[in-house]
């Protein structure tokens, strides 16, 4: 989710900010049907996003869409400046859920829990 959903979720912001709403749309509509398409695909259990690193389909798609969705919740300076603050941690095992962890107590609850559904 940090190599890949994270990256695409800034990505997401960028594009909404210089392209716009419509761009962005299309955007996460193709995000959408590349996920369901390969959902559908997904032999086991799909995994909640906390834990879904290296499912490349789940992290890109659906990882990148929740977490454009936290950004906008947070704001991107106090969610990056929160991300800043983790890395630069003494914790040098960091994981995805650890950092939600960390960003928990900022989001409604029905945020969070995008990221424990699978």
């Amino acid at each position: 989710m940090l190599k890949i959903a994270l990256p695409e979720a800034l990505a997401m912001t960028f594009v909404e900010k210089e392209l716009g709403k419509e761009a962005l749309g299309h955007l996460i509509k193709k995000k959408n049907d590349i996920y369901a398409k390969d959902k559908n695909n997904e032999a086991n259990h799909e995994p909640s996003l906390l834990y879904a690193d290296g499912a490349d389909y789940l992290e890109q798609n659906k990882g990148a869409i929740a977490l454009y969705q936290t950004i906008k919740e947070m704001g991107t300076d106090p969610f990056l400046s929160k991300f800043i603050h983790w890395m630069a941690s003494d914790n040098s095992y960091k994981t995805f859920e650890s950092f939600m962890g960390l960003l928990k107590p900022q989001l409604k609850k029905q945020t969070y829990q995008i990221y424990l559904d699978g």
